[in-house]
């Protein structure tokens, strides 16, 4: 998998600054496959100040630019998978077209089903029809291949045993992100907080503490001793 240089990297945490960065690299190299990709992803991303008519050029920018991605490189299903996503969820005034993204999903899903992305459109479809536990073997599935993207579905698969009420499910999943992917830890204290919020919180505690405890110097870790009283 391609990755992203320290500079980049920052970039992408900086909203505003990073689409325009990218978008310089794309008007640099608009041939390179995966400048075009980069913008895809970054343009539809949140940034505050911006109109609802900026926000939408912007995602219409992001489909310009995911298709261009395929058209360049065809055979990488990580370019494929965004393009589809895309094409499902953004609106048809701005380039979705549902239909259409359904049959890449469906040929990625053929052509690439046992790299990263073809697992994936197999976990999302698994999780759809609410089957659970054949949502977690993709997420297995996925682990061995990409750690980072496994440890992302786990924490989904977690979610969606939290508005179910599986507690002993939640925990398990994010215990299995945890072990993939250290920061993951913060998916605890997301679950207490929601927990809290949902008026659980004589529930939400094991969760607070288990967060502390897989990551104590974590982003998420002053959140988790406020709530358990232990500033």
């Amino acid at each position: 998998f391609w990755k992203p240089s320290a500079e980049f990297a920052r970039f992408l945490v900086e909203g505003d600054e990073a689409y325009r960065a990218i978008k310089r690299a794309v008007e640099d190299a608009p041939g390179f496959a995966e400048y075009q990709y980069q913008l895809g992803v970054v343009a539809p991303l949140p940034v505050g100040g911006l109109n609802e008519t900026q926000l939408e050029n912007r995602l219409k920018v992001a489909g310009v630019a995911l298709k261009k991605a395929v058209e360049l490189a065809p055979q990488e299903p990580r370019y494929q998978y965004a393009y589809a996503f895309f094409l499902t969820s953004a609106p048809p005034q701005d380039g979705g077209d549902l239909s259409a993204g359904k049959k890449r999903f469906d040929d990625l899903l053929d052509r690439h089903g046992d790299t990263v992305w073809g697992r994936r459109v197999a976990f999302d479809r698994a999780a759809e029809r609410g089957d659970l536990a054949a949502a977690e073997a993709e997420a297995a599935n996925v682990a061995n291949l990409y750690a980072l993207e496994g440890a992302r579905l786990y924490l989904l698969a977690a979610g969606s045993h939290l508005i179910a009420g599986n507690l002993e499910g939640a925990r398990t999943d994010l215990e299995s992100a945890a072990k993939l992917r250290r920061s993951s830890a913060g998916g605890f204290c997301d679950a207490g907080y929601a927990l809290d919020g949902g008026g659980r919180g004589e529930l939400a505690e094991p969760f607070w503490k288990r967060c502390l405890e897989l990551d104590p110097g974590g982003p998420k870790a002053a959140q988790a001793r406020a709530r358990l009283g232990t500033l």
